[in-house]
This record gives C-alpha cells, sequence and structure tokens, in this order.
C-alpha cells in the first residue's frame, strides 16, 4: 500500500519537473527576461504537479488529463528532436507550435472529450455458446452485468434502461458479476442499484459474486460496511453467492466464486459432490486459473474486472504482459469457454479511452 502512494508521488515529481523545463522554453519566447520566466514556469508547473499529487489520492480525473498532457508533450518533443535532426535547425513555425504546447493541448482536450462521452455509451454485446453436454431444447439465456461502480457516473436511467431491455429480453439468468458497487459509493447507491437488479423479472432469479472493490475494502471512509452491503442484497432479492454452487435446473448448476483479492475456497473444493454431467456455470469476478478450471469439467466462466483496460494504454500491458487470463471478449480453453466483459462502466475516473462500456447477453445451446 505504501508503495501504492509513493511511487506515483515520485513520478508526477519527476514529470512535474520535465514540466517545468518545457513551460521554460515557451515562455522564453514570450517573456525575455529568463528570470521571470522561470518563476511563472516553477509556480505553473509547480501548481500543476501538486493538484495532480492530490488528485491521484481521490481518483480524481485531474490525474488522467495532466498525465495525458505530459505523454503528448513528451511525444511532440520527441517529434521535435527527430525534425531538428533532419533539417539541422527547428523550423520558426514549428518551433512556435512546439513551445507553446499547442498540439499536446489539443490532443489532450480531445481525447479527454471522446472519452467522456465513451463511457457514457453502453453497448448491448451477445454471444452464443455452444455445448457438447445435453441441456434443454430451447437453451439458456443469461444476462451479464459487471463493474458498474455505481455512483461513479449519473448513470441511473442508463441502468433503468438496461434492466427493462433484460425484461424485455425475457432472460432465464441475470449474473451480476462483482464491484456493482465501490468505496465511493453511497449507502442510498448501494440499496438503489441491488433493488434495481433484484426487481428484474427473470426464470431464474438474479445472482451475485464480490468483485475486488465492493466491500470498499480499499478505504477507511467508505459510507458502507460489509453487513450494510450483505443487508441490502438480501432486501433486495438478489441471491450473493460467496464460494456456493446452486443447481437450477436438472441440467445447470452455477457457482459463484469470492474475489481472489479475498480468502477463497479452492475451486476443487466448491466442485465436490457436483454432478459434472451438468452445464457447470461459474461466475468468478477476475478472469484466471483457465487452465485449471478447465480441467475440472467447468463448461462456462464468466468474468468481468479488466474494464478493458478503460485507460489506454493499459488494456494492451494487459494483453501483452497476460496480467489476466483474458483481457476482453470470448476464449476457448480446452472444452472450456469463458466470457469476460468490460463492464457497464469503469472504476475512479468517469473516462474511458479503452474499449467500450457494455452490458452483455449470452445465448447457451446444445449441439
Amino acid at each position: 500500500m505504501l508503495l501504492w502512494t509513493l511511487a506515483p508521488m515520485v513520478l508526477l515529481l519527476l514529470l512535474g519537473w520535465y514540466l517545468y523545463a518545457f513551460a521554460m522554453r515557451g515562455l522564453v519566447l514570450v517573456i525575455q527576461n529568463k528570470k521571470t520566466a522561470r518563476i511563472v514556469a516553477l509556480i505553473v508547473s509547480g501548481i500543476i504537479t501538486l493538484a495532480a499529487m492530490i488528485a491521484w489520492a481521490f481518483a480524481n480525473v485531474f490525474v488522467i488529463i495532466v498525465l495525458h498532457l505530459y505523454a503528448f508533450l513528451a511525444l511532440v518533443d520527441l517529434a521535435s528532436l527527430i525534425i531538428r535532426k533532419i533539417c539541422k535547425r527547428e523550423p520558426k513555425v514549428w518551433k512556435i507550435i512546439h513551445r507553446t504546447a499547442a498540439i499536446p493541448l489539443a490532443v489532450t482536450i480531445a481525447l479527454m472529450t471522446y472519452g467522456s462521452v465513451n463511457i457514457r455509451n453502453v453497448h448491448e454485446v451477445e454471444y452464443t455458446v455452444i455445448t457438447e453436454k445435453s441441456i434443454r431444447t430451447e437453451g439458456y439465456e443469461i444476462a451479464l452485468l459487471a463493474d458498474i461502480h455505481y455512483g461513479l457516473l449519473d448513470n441511473g436511467e442508463t441502468l433503468h434502461n438496461i434492466a427493462e431491455r433484460i425484461e424485455e429480453r425475457g432472460v432465464d439468468l441475470v449474473i451480476l458479476c462483482g464491484d456493482i458497487v465501490d468505496e465511493k459509493s453511497s449507502r442510498e447507491g448501494v440499496t438503489e442499484v441491488f433493488e434495481l437488479f433484484g426487481n428484474v423479472k427473470s426464470t431464474l432469479g438474479t445472482y451475485y459474486v464480490y468483485g475486488n472493490h465492493d466491500r470498499a475494502r480499499y478505504s477507511s471512509s467508505a459510507d458502507f460496511d460489509e453487513a450494510y452491503l450483505k443487508e441490502a442484497i438480501e432486501k433486495s432479492g438478489v441471491t450473493l453467492l460467496d464460494d456456493k454452487a446452486v443447481t437450477l435446473t436438472d441440467d445447470l448448476i452455477l457457482l459463484g466464486r469470492n474475489d481472489k483479492s479475498i480468502d477463497h475456497a479452492e475451486l476443487d473444493e466448491l466442485m465436490q459432490g457436483l454432478d459434472t454431467s451438468k452445464f457447470l456455470l461459474v461466475a468468478d469476478h477476475q478472469p484466471y486459473e483457465y487452465e485449471k478450471k478447465a480441467e475440472t469439467g467447468i463448461d462456462l466462466v464468466l468474468s468481468g474486472h479488466t474494464h478493458s483496460g478503460q485507460i489506454f494504454p493499459f488494456g494492451l500491458f494487459d494483453r501483452l504482459f497476460k496480467g489476466n487470463d483474458l483481457s476482453y471478449g470470448y476464449e476457448q480453453v480446452g472444452s472450456m469457454q469463458a466470457i469476460v466483459t468490460s463492464g457497464v462502466t469503469g472504476w475512479g475516473f468517469p473516462i474511458r479511452t479503452e474499449g467500450q462500456s457494455e452490458y452483455v447477453f449470452i445465448t447457451v445451446k446444445g449441439k
């Protein structure tokens, strides 16, 4: 936790020094007195860096804006270096564009505007899963929602529309796959969101598994505690599956796992006594242990957590370095199939520059 706090602060201080150096080059064009330019550059870079450090502690969108600005400043600096190497000097027009930071400012504003719109544009996504196992002729229709982080956006109307759409679809099963609320959700918000999806009509009901944020583990000043959360879930009619399995029909078993960030049962324990000839569906917030799950005979595992990156290039890094077994979408491992949703909203920042916000319908069919 100390490293999580200190490392970003050190990085922001270094970036603040870079901003000071960049600002000096631009201000010298306008202010002929170097001493005055240095003072102004120090004040500007100091205010921005200090604000970003404070914003980091509160997961404020300002820090995301500043980090993007730093990145684009660096890219323009690199472009300027290449231009000087090619032209043997910095052309006058480019010099003004470069040192006034016109391009980084414009690109940052454009990208943040896109990200703010993109996170609010929630898509409906569909998957069809074919199983070798013998299941009822009509198959099953599942609605999957994860990572709402209720309260990050004023998106109550959107969630009501999603709930109505799920009912129109006539699904058999609704799965809330973690991080429905988080440290910043209000007590009223916790009640509201679970009541909303608890009232959605479906054949087999609404089931929920914990994510790593739902129990507000990352804050000592959250508006609710685990006891309040459990009470809200129970009153809503949503069934909590914390390392539990429930037989839903003659050919369908649903297993809900506690999140990997907390104490949780091993998959082998959950599987004991289960009839593996039935279709085994697992709701597990974080997409991991795919090989192990496949070996135990699981048929379909549903997850969220990754947000498909949310802020570029985190999703790219996740895919390159396999931070999760699957960053987004669909994958088959042996006879097991897996689906990871990017989530209805996102975490921390009301910005999405990577991936899309979504809810998912899954149709399970027999051959």
